[in-house]
């Protein structure tokens, strides 16, 4: 998924065949695992912001598809944080590195999930196995086969209504278990916490439950992102980070 940002000027995004122009001050949403074109008229700038699909929110967004985001008012702290990072003429410390991605995976978090509540309108269904997903992740035992019988749907129905996210029941679990833990990992009043307790609390079964989790949403450690969260700094070169 990617936040595409215009800064100045007029921008073209094009899709698999689907074409979307973006004026000053617009963005554009891409999701799916295919590359978007982007071309840029003569003194158009804009930036395209690579994000990590489990550091975005439970918004719906179809699958392939190009969502424009028509304020600037969600817009612009996206755009301006992009220009000042672009703006400081030399290479990011790189203890201040993480630090600047997550603050960059909230910002784009928040301009899609404004736009995207508004623009996509989920199924009953999908709107109810969200909510069964946010109330009960921290049961380990919770499944997909699980929500599906509480909703008294089929499962093969309920998978189908899943495709609209691009990913399954079973990796939305997954995706909000990580996000919960990652809140946890970050917050210096759980900084008592071992990994294993957090893993734990949010319905993982150990703490390398969680690493795994972690690393296959495309995200840094779990002990990474514990640095950050305490303000250390510190990062281990052979951990990988975050996909911004």
């Amino acid at each position: 998924m990617a936040l595409v940002v215009n800064h100045e000027g007029l921008v073209d995004v094009s899709l698999e065949g689907r074409r979307m122009a973006v004026r000053e001050g617009q963005g554009v949403v891409v999701t799916g695992p295919s590359l978007a074109r982007v071309s840029a008229a003569d003194g158009a700038q804009s930036a395209v912001i690579d994000t990590p699909s489990v550091a975005l929110s439970a918004a719906p967004i179809p699958h392939r598809s190009l969502l424009l985001i028509e304020s600037r008012g969600v817009v612009h702290p996206v755009s301006a944080f992009v220009r000042a990072l672009l703006m400081r003429g030399h290479v990011v410390p790189h203890d201040t590195v993480t630090h600047l991605e997550s603050a960059l995976v909230a910002m784009a978090d928040a301009a899609i999930t404004s736009s995207a509540t508004e623009k996509v309108a989920a199924s009953s269904s999908l709107d109810r196995a969200m909510s069964v997903i946010e109330r009960r992740y921290t049961d380990a035992a919770l499944s997909a086969q699980a929500i599906a019988d509480h909703l008294n749907v089929s499962l093969r129905q309920l998978e189908r209504e899943f495709t609209v996210l691009g990913r399954t029941i079973r990796q939305e679990i997954r995706r909000v278990r990580v996000l919960k833990a990652l809140a946890l990992l970050r917050d210096p009043a759980t900084a008592g916490l071992s990994v294993t307790c957090i893993a734990e609390q949010v319905g993982f079964s150990n703490g390398s439950s969680l690493a795994r989790a972690m690393a296959a949403e495309g995200l840094a450690s779990p002990r990474l992102h514990r640095d950050v969260g305490a303000g250390s700094g510190r990062a281990d070169s052979d951990t990988r980070h975050d996909a911004i």
